[in-house]
């Protein structure tokens, strides 16, 4: 499970107990992280490689590889715009992302 919320400090949480328990996933060092004033809009988990979580933020696509630890940008041919929603279609392994007024786009995983 993953969770985002509140303003300082973490946004990203990870459950990997169903809930019971949460983690920081928001990244371990500052430098690594997503920065701290920008909002997180939604969240996607890769269905065939857990540790890979997508965030969609008012900056553009961020992921991280390692379960939160460490985020970049996620934007090969995307500019970095307000994005609200990702989607993940599971059969072609395709991630959706909405943006604010410059339509959706769309990338193989």
């Amino acid at each position: 499970m993953i969770g985002y919320g509140g303003t300082l400090g973490p946004k990203v949480y990870l459950s990997e107990d169903g809930g019971a328990h949460w983690r920081n996933a928001g990244g371990v060092l500052n430098t690594d992280a997503i920065p701290a004033t920008v909002p997180i809009m939604s969240l996607a988990l890769h269905p065939c490689q857990p540790e890979t979580i997508y965030a969609a933020t008012t900056i553009g696509v961020f992921y991280s590889r390692d379960g939160g630890d460490s985020w970049e940008p996620f934007d090969d041919g995307m500019p970095r715009i307000i994005t609200t929603q990702l989607g993940l279609r599971r059969s072609s392994l395709t991630l959706y992302v909405s943006t604010m007024g410059r339509g959706v786009y769309q990338r193989a995983l």
